[in-house]
């Protein structure tokens, strides 16, 4: 089957599913959707058998939606419409949540539906929710819905009655330090995790933040920045404190980087845990060793999954403890 993915990024679930749809055996040809003409005409040229659209930020023009069979990926469960879904059931705590594959209409997000999932997601990470559950959820209804349109007798069912989400404001996303308990600050940088980011004020200065973590042991006052691990901060709440490990300057050509790159004049204590001691509390730690039985466990946790030099280091280090480390010797 010719398949045409529209995406407004060749994303980590576009990439899975060109990858699950290749290997069996669909010829699928990508275009970034940068321009409703280049669609259009991508759409001409290719003359799809479907077109899929795993990631969009723009309506698809009806010229291709209404000659071709268009289906839309969208994060989140039947009768769900409306931008930042899945930011929207993070701040509103929401513990079971889907994805939906319908058909694209005059309509944002009011298409037919052919497949959809549910999952429970908890309190998770924006960015986790949806390289895991959604992306899990989005490959099996696309294989579903393949199947469906290859027999040629499905009917998709319409949508039920729907909840219209608005489009989250930047004050939205604002964590106030004098207000916000840590669970409030958590579910902000949760809900803008890995885009477009939690907005707060540290040293009279506005940034986005990234990637939170809870602090049990430390304390110190609310928008306080008290310590230093890895280049991730500690900063005080109303009551307690949380790590922030990224922060990016306001400004669109800056870029995300680790916390204690972006802030200058950082003068706090560095709080050392080493990855090999134990702790009996909620705590940032980006690698941990740990031993059972016979067996040396090594789990790091880089953010998005990249590397940095450092990272590297630190890695190593721990790798050549668990080299020299005898597991059966206490």
């Amino acid at each position: 089957m010719k398949i045409l993915f529209l995406c407004y990024r060749f994303n980590s679930l576009s990439q899975r599913l060109y990858c699950e749809l290749t290997e069996r055996g669909h010829e699928v040809s990508v275009e970034l959707d940068v321009h409703p003409d280049l669609t259009v005409e991508a759409a001409e040229l290719y003359k799809p058998d479907l077109i899929l659209a795993p990631f969009l930020k723009r309506k698809i023009p009806a010229e291709v939606w209404t000659k071709y069979k268009t289906l839309i990926i969208h994060p989140g469960p039947p009768g769900d419409r409306g931008p930042n879904a899945i930011d929207w059931a993070i701040l509103n705590e929401k513990r079971e949540w889907g994805v939906s594959l319908i058909e694209a209409s005059e309509e944002y997000d009011a298409g037919d539906i052919w497949a959809y999932r549910t999952f429970t997601i908890d309190f998770k990470r924006k960015s986790s929710v949806y390289r895991n559950e959604i992306t899990e959820g989005a490959v099996e209804c696309v294989l579903e819905a393949l199947e469906k349109f290859e027999n040629g007798n499905f009917k998709p069912k319409p949508q039920p009655d729907e909840y219209v989400w608005n489009k989250i404001e930047k004050e939205q996303r604002r964590i106030n330090w004098e207000t916000d308990t840590t669970q409030e600050i958590l579910k902000k940088v949760y809900a803008s995790d890995s885009q477009p980011g939690a907005r707060a004020t540290l040293q009279g200065k506005e940034y986005l933040l990234y990637n939170a973590y809870p602090e049990e042991e430390l304390k110190g006052k609310p928008g306080k920045i008290i310590a230093e691990r890895d280049e991730a901060i500690c900063i005080g709440t109303v009551a307690g404190t949380v790590w922030i490990t990224h922060l990016r300057e306001t400004d669109k050509k800056s870029i995300k980087l680790p916390a204690k790159r972006v802030l200058k004049n950082l003068n706090v204590k560095e709080e050392k845990i080493e990855p090999w001691e134990k702790v009996d509390f909620k705590t940032y730690r980006e690698i941990v060793y740990e031993e059972e039985e016979s067996i040396a466990y090594i789990y790091f946790n880089f953010y998005n999954g990249a590397m940095s030099t450092e990272q590297c280091e630190r890695l190593r280090r721990v790798v050549r403890y668990a080299k020299k480390k005898d597991p059966l010797k206490p």
